[in-house]
C-alpha cells in the first residue's frame, strides 16, 4: 500500500526532516562565522555562483577548490586556521553546493567557469588550493593561467595516472561501481569510511541532512563523474598530459597526501616528483583521502610554511 503523505506519521516524519535540515544549516552557518567567513553570491555564465571570503581580507589571497561531490563546506575547518593570515575565498563550483547546474563538468570547462569567477568576485592573483577533483582543476588552471597563480596546493589530487591503483578506481574501471556517489539502500558510514581514515566527529542531525542531500544529487553526480573521467581519459592519453600541466607550470607545487588515501592511491606522489623534482612532496601518515577534515591543523601548518616560503621568496 502507498505511503499517505498526509497521514499523522508521514507529517511527523516530514517535520523531523524539517529540523533536521534546519539544524544543520544552522551549524554550518556557525562554523562559517568561525572561520572569520561571509557567505556571497553572484552571476558566473548567467547563473547563480556562490562562495565563502573572508570577512576582513588581510594577507594574500587564498582559493581553495573542492573535490567531486563536495562543495565549499569541506574547507571550513581549515580556512579557520589560515584565516588570520590570509584572504580565503571558497568558491561552490557549477553542480555542486549552492552554485548553479551546468551543462557539462568536464575538467577544462571548470577551469574556464574558475577563470570567470576569477574576474567576477575581482581576484588578480591567489595562491591555489585544489583536493581531489579539484587538484586537478586547480593543476590545469596554473598551466593554462600561470599568471594568475601564485602557488600550486594539490591535497590527493585526481588526474594522474597512479603506478598503483587504489581500491577506489579499481572498481570504477572494473564493475563502474562509483561508492563516492550515495545511492539508497546503502550505509552512509561506508563512504565516509571510503574517503577518510581519520573520521572527525559529525552530529546525527547533520548526518541525516548530509544523507538527503546525496541522495537528491544522485543522478546529478552520476552525470557529473561521467563528464570527469572522460576528461581524465583524455588526459592520460591525449594532450595537455596531466604530467604536462604539471611540467610547464611555472607555479611552485606543495603536494599533500594521506597514506591510507583508498580514493586515490599515494604512490601518484612519484608522479609528481618525477615530473617536478621540486615539488614539495608531504604524505600523511594515518589520514585517508581528505586531510584537510581529518588533520586540519597539521594540513594548516604544512601549508602555512609551504606559502610562506613562497611569499618570502618572492619578497
Amino acid at each position: 500500500m502507498a505511503k499517505d503523505p498526509h497521514s499523522l506519521k508521514s507529517r511527523f516524519s516530514n517535520w523531523h526532516e524539517s529540523v533536521e535540515d534546519n539544524l544543520f544549516n544552522m551549524f554550518l552557518t556557525a562554523e562559517m562565522h568561525r572561520a572569520g567567513l561571509d557567505r556571497f553570491s553572484g552571476q558566473v555564465r548567467n547563473k547563480p555562483a556562490v562562495w565563502y571570503a573572508s570577512k576582513h581580507p588581510q594577507g594574500e589571497p587564498v582559493v581553495m577548490v573542492h573535490g567531486f561531490s563536495a562543495d565549499k563546506t569541506c574547507w571550513l575547518k581549515l580556512a579557520g586556521l589560515l584565516g588570520q593570515e590570509y584572504n580565503i575565498m571558497i568558491p561552490d563550483l557549477p553542480g555542486h553546493g549552492e552554485t548553479g547546474t551546468h551543462h557539462c563538468y568536464r575538467l577544462e570547462s571548470m577551469v574556464d567557469w574558475l577563470d570567470e569567477w576569477f574576474d567576477a568576485v575581482g581576484i588578480e592573483s591567489a595562491h591555489i588550493m585544489g583536493s581531489s577533483m579539484g587538484g586537478g582543476i586547480a593543476a590545469w588552471y596554473a598551466w593554462k593561467h600561470p599568471e594568475r597563480v601564485r602557488s600550486l596546493t594539490l591535497i590527493s589530487n585526481a588526474g594522474i595516472k597512479p603506478p598503483i591503483l587504489g581500491p577506489f578506481m579499481q572498481e570504477v574501471l572494473e564493475t563502474g561501481r562509483n561508492r563516492l556517489v550515495h545511492r539508497p539502500g546503502q550505509d552512509l558510514d561506508d563512504l565516509l569510511n571510503l574517503v577518510m581514515a581519520r573520521k572527525p566527529w559529525i552530529p546525527k542531525f547533520a548526518l541525516k541532512a548530509m544523507e538527503r542531500e546525496m541522495l537528491n544529487r544522485e543522478a546529478l553526480n552520476d552525470a557529473i563523474f561521467a563528464n570527469l573521467i572522460e576528461s581524465f581519459e583524455d588526459l592520460t592519453e591525449g594532450h595537455p598530459r596531466f604530467e604536462t600541466l604539471l611540467e610547464d607550470g611555472p607555479s611552485k607545487i606543495l603536494a599533500l597526501w594521506g597514506q591510507d588515501d583508498q580514493v586515490l592511491h599515494v604512490s601518484s606522489t612519484e608522479v609528481i616528483k618525477q615530473v617536478r623534482p621540486d615539488a614539495e612532496i608531504i604524505i600523511m601518515k594515518n589520514i585517508g583521502h581528505a586531510p584537510m577534515l581529518e588533520a586540519p591543523k597539521l594540513t594548516a601548518r604544512f601549508c602555512h610554511e609551504f606559502m610562506q616560503g613562497v611569499i618570502n621568496e618572492a619578497g
